[in-house]
């Protein structure tokens, strides 16, 4: 996304922009967006709620951020709903809830779009990866024991001064 990066702020991770000092409104609403991704908060509502007219907000919120409120509501879903798929044992029907999508298969679609795969197959991935890198640290754990045992029994593992 052109013009804006991942921050984590006040404890939650918001997509800004800070290559130049953002519009105080377009802030606020970004802060709105953020606390309230479960609902589905209409354009209108957001305009009004940083009293601008629809058109103008909209058009703000496109210069400062490079996305139109939808997709950013959109793109803020699915990096909550990735989040949760890697940290979470939710159901994909509860992280589409979770993150204000009641329809699973919209939400499956969206995800899809954006990410380039199906969520049970984004939500596989990470933990086959996952699987194979806590393989490999417990190879090396074991291997460093089985080193340890071994110079225990030949008398190496003892430090004398």
């Amino acid at each position: 996304m052109p013009g804006l990066r991942s921050e984590r702020i006040s404890g939650q991770h918001m997509l800004t922009t800070r290559e130049h000092c953002m519009d105080r409104r377009i802030e606020a609403t970004i802060k709105i967006i953020h606390t309230e991704i479960h609902r589905n908060i209409p354009v209108r509502e957001l305009a009004e709620r940083v009293r601008l007219s629809i058109s103008h907000f909209i058009r703000l919120f496109k210069a400062e951020t490079s996305l139109s409120p939808k997709q950013y509501v959109r793109c803020v879903r699915m990096e909550q709903a990735e989040a949760l798929l890697d940290d979470s044992f939710l159901s994909v029907k509860e992280i589409a809830a979770s993150v204000g999508i009641g329809d699973r298969s919209h939400f499956s679609r969206d995800f899809k779009r954006l990410r380039g795969q199906a969520p049970t197959n984004f939500r596989d991935r990470e933990r086959d990866l996952s699987d194979r890198n806590s393989r490999h640290l417990k190879s090396k754990i074991g291997y460093a024991a089985k080193d340890r045992s071994v110079q225990r029994s030949m008398g190496a593992g003892a430090i004398h001064d």
